[in-house]
């Protein structure tokens, strides 16, 4: 790169830039990936470099995508797409409609992903790129899984793990296995759901892949905790779950991905409230509400708000009648704005939120400890899967 840069070589410069980009982006470290690929971008601006510029963007936003940086993705993708366009390069168009079908999933929008999926699909077959045809499978798998159908997008992964296997392409793979595993837990098979997970949690270790472990370290600690429980009836057992968890809400910290990092906390909230440390959990999901306000996702705040309210009873400084109290005020805040919202809420979430201004309503005691986990009022998988940064 030194040696471009010496020789006033800005395409070859802004090239090796946006190699060492993507070369950290499959490392996980998508802090760092996002400024070299901007750095690439600066040395880009020249008419002549525009074809070189598309894959760059279309690069960028596919990290600032897994950052939660949606409006940012999107809009890099349609300058992307039309300078593609204008090259004429058909594999260029191939990957920025693949990861315009990824930001769209990331919004909850599985119909329009598809299309934009099969579009893709479509032009990695004209130039025979194979790799990427299993790519694309894998994300259209996961938009049946998006769209309420887990038994087809497990089907549909399971041959993707295939496809990506004769490509000899172990990245495609791990994530893969770790959608299969998503969507074995949505079909209500959770010890198959896990046997995938840590089959990709394994792969992106073996790979030093920082953000897919982190995330396959995540939906392994929530499978885990919820097999236990499920078993004993309790959160008592969740030690392993919680070192998971901790474990990848560091990972997801030390490269950048706030979302991640926020609903890791919000898991650990879940965990330590049901073992009857209140206090910590109120923490922990203040934090989780700091991170996603600061990258404006509307429904992992509303998320952590929820959860604030019914660990405030049991958790209050000034004791059970003023956090009782105070919960009211704030859940009656977060119902009326999940009833005009323009964003994608979480109808689940509305229905608790509902339900649980009842049971404040009577009063909590708290000796009966934390109620949320007991009635079911925790988020699913799907509460993560959509970040709620764009109106609907």
């Amino acid at each position: 790169m030194d040696l471009y840069f010496d020789a006033q070589h800005p395409a070859g410069a802004a090239r090796a830039l946006r190699d060492l980009g993507i070369t950290l982006q499959h490392q996980g470290n998508m802090r760092e990936a996002a400024e070299k690929l901007r750095e690439a971008l600066e040395l880009q601006t020249a008419p002549e470099l525009s074809g070189d510029r598309a894959w760059t963007m279309h690069a960028l936003a596919a990290v600032e995508r897994d950052r939660g940086r949606l409006a940012e993705a999107l809009d890099l993708l349609a300058v992307a797409l039309e300078l593609h366009l204008d090259s004429e390069s058909l594999h260029g168009q191939a990957w920025a409609h693949f990861h315009r079908g990824q930001v769209l999933l990331r919004m909850g929008r599985a119909t329009p992903a598809e299309e934009e999926l099969r579009e893709a699909l479509e032009l990695y077959g004209r130039t025979q790129d194979g790799r990427g045809a299993a790519w694309a499978l894998t994300q259209l798998a996961r938009a049946r899984l998006t769209a309420g159908d887990a038994s087809a997008a497990a089907d549909g992964l399971r041959q993707a793990v295939v496809r990506h296997r004769e490509h000899e392409d172990a990245r495609g793979e791990a994530w893969t296995l770790f959608h299969l595993g998503q969507a074995l837990e949505e079909s209500g098979d959770l010890p198959a759901a896990l046997r995938e997970l840590e089959r990709s949690r394994t792969m992106f270790n073996r790979m030093r892949d920082v953000y897919g472990l982190a995330c396959a370290r995540h939906h392994s600690a929530r499978v885990t905790r919820d097999q236990r429980a499920a078993q004993t009836g309790s959160l008592r057992n969740s030690g392993f779950a919680r070192q998971l968890l901790q474990d990848a809400r560091l990972d997801f910290q030390r490269v950048g991905v706030e979302h991640g990092e926020a609903w890791s906390c919000v898991e650990l909230a879940v965990i330590d409230a049901g073992n009857g440390r209140a206090a910590q959990a109120l923490e922990l999901v203040d934090v989780a509400a700091r991170l996603f306000g600061a990258l404006g996702d509307r429904r992992g705040e509303s998320w952590a708000r929820f959860l604030r309210c019914t660990l405030l009873p049991l958790a209050s400084p000034g004791g059970s009648v003023v956090g009782t109290a105070v919960a009211e005020e704030e859940l009656a805040r977060l119902r009326v704005e999940l009833r005009s919202a323009d964003w994608a809420v979480d109808p689940s979430l509305e229905q608790y939120a509902e339900a649980f201004a009842l049971v404040l309503e009577r009063g909590v005691e708290p000796e009966s400890g934390w109620q949320a986990w007991r009635l079911g009022m925790v988020p699913s998988r799907h509460a993560r899967e959509v970040v709620a940064v764009l109106p609907r």
